[in-house]
């Protein structure tokens, strides 16, 4: 079943047809593409991919900063709401000289402190920040050392 979209949509669509295939990222058309590229094709989709991996991760790492932050702020500030807060000299202070310094790990190094967390959960953290990390730090991040797979020496 067929459904039109509204024109803002529509609109929307078309705008993000032409950001992917300015980016390079229009897998759905691959075959429509000239056929020199065919050899290609492959890298082509696997570096759509990565790039679409990539930008979920960067995406999401913010938010999970974000939950952490808001741990730590109930920690000194408890009992208030954010956006009183936010009006207060004191909570802008604590914000930018504290918050901002503080490293992803550093703030879960805090939570864990004041909270019981979950190992599973402070490992799937620890496993998110490394893997920001290769991504933001490295065009193929499969190729790092920490990624690759081991191979047996023996052949077995």
């Amino acid at each position: 079943m067929k459904r039109e979209l509204p024109r803002l949509q529509k609109q929307l669509v078309k705008d993000l047809d032409e950001i992917m295939y300015e980016a390079g990222h229009d897998y759905w058309d691959m075959l429509n593409r000239d056929p020199k590229w065919d050899k290609h094709r492959t890298v082509v989709l696997q570096s759509i991919m990565r790039e679409i991996i990539r930008g979920e991760v960067i995406t999401h790492y913010p938010l999970l900063d974000e939950h952490l932050g808001s741990k730590i702020c109930h920690y000194f500030f408890p009992n208030a709401q954010f956006i009183k807060l936010w009006k207060t000299k004191k909570f802008e202070r604590f914000n930018y000289f504290v918050l901002e310094k503080m490293s992803l790990m550093e703030k879960l190094a805090f939570v864990k402190d004041i909270h019981r967390i979950p190992k599973g959960i402070a490992a799937d953290i620890e496993a998110i920040n490394a893997i920001h990390n290769a991504l933001a730090n490295a065009y193929l991040p499969e190729n790092l050392r920490a990624y690759r797979k081991k191979s047996n020496p023996t052949g077995n």
